[in-house]
């Protein structure tokens, strides 16, 4: 999605840091989801300016708080359109 990060946290943390975070970054949270397998929770957030998304990227990298975060993409099977994959 264009100009959308992701990024996880542990799922005991706080759900006011996320917001921390956006307001620290100048991003809007869209979304919480929590992943029970891993104790994670996958937070999404847009950047609503016109800054790069790889730049945001990497300024997340930097910050203890965020696990892993990064583009947030769309795959698409473009072998056989309509096919399961």
């Amino acid at each position: 999605m264009p100009a959308e990060i992701v990024a996880t946290l542990p799922s005991a943390t706080p759900q006011s840091l996320e917001d921390e975070v956006a307001r620290d970054f100048n991003l809007v949270l869209l979304q919480r989801a929590d992943i029970a397998l891993t104790s994670e929770r996958l937070v999404r957030y847009r950047i609503p300016d016109a800054r790069e998304v790889d730049a945001v990227v990497a300024a997340l990298g930097a910050d203890a708080r965020l696990g892993g975060p990064q583009a947030n993409l769309v795959y698409s099977n473009q072998g056989s359109r309509g096919a399961a994959v």
